[in-house]
């Protein structure tokens, strides 16, 4: 069936004038404007839940002191995996195993594992400045299904070395210690002599 001439001059017009139309922002009223980092290059990871949590939490931190700090966002990435290894373990196989994560799991590895600056743990061991886990995420995969085949509820301390050593090639050992504007801290000090951060203030809400 043909649209009749006049209709569709009629869309063309709609449509182009729609389009040249700008939008007023003369009536929008910035109340509070809370200053952030950088925008940051997760490249070829399924971190953009880690990149985002991270970038929220360095905001809260300088809202509350004033001060900017770059947080490891492939520090939160490497623990959160651990957590989930062990409940998807737990629960048989009956949730999602995925890279990918949300700010709870952020909250989550601050509370358990702390976290450390991005100058301490870059996630790049190989200085390619580029980031790319897909071969370390199915590795990690095809291992914790065969643990998952060999019904096992919980990996084993030489399950936890195999991991372990995955994340050490491919993302970078953690260390103990670390030396951060003239002090030593641990991850979980740093959490709190350093950013002062306590994850139970803060609540996730979402809707899907």
């Amino acid at each position: 069936m043909k649209c009749k001439p006049c209709i569709l001059i009629f869309f063309l017009i709609s449509a182009l004038n729609a389009f040249l139309q700008a939008p007023d922002y003369s009536k929008i009223k910035i109340i509070h404007s809370v200053k952030c980092a950088p925008v940051e290059d997760q490249q070829y990871s399924s971190t953009c839940w880690s990149f985002a949590s991270a970038s929220f939490i360095e905001s809260e931190i300088y809202r509350k002191q004033g001060l900017f700090y770059d947080l490891s966002e492939m520090y939160f990435s490497r623990y959160s995996y651990i957590n989930k290894i062990s409940a998807y373990l737990k629960a048989d196989g009956n949730i999602y195993f995925t890279p990918g994560g949300q700010f709870h799991d952020v909250l989550e590895v601050i509370k358990i594992w702390g976290v450390v600056p991005e100058e301490s743990y870059n996630g790049d061991p190989f200085s390619t400045h580029y980031y790319n886990y897909s071969m370390l995420d199915t590795l990690v995969w095809q291992y914790t299904r065969s643990l998952l085949q060999l019904h096992r509820k919980k990996p084993t301390a030489h399950d936890w070395k195999v991991y372990n050593n995955l994340f050490d090639t491919y993302m970078g050992k953690v260390a103990d210690n670390f030396e951060y504007n003239g002090k030593t801290y641990s991850p979980k000090s740093f959490v709190s002599n350093a950013l002062e951060l306590n994850p139970d203030d803060y609540i996730e809400i979402t809707s899907y």
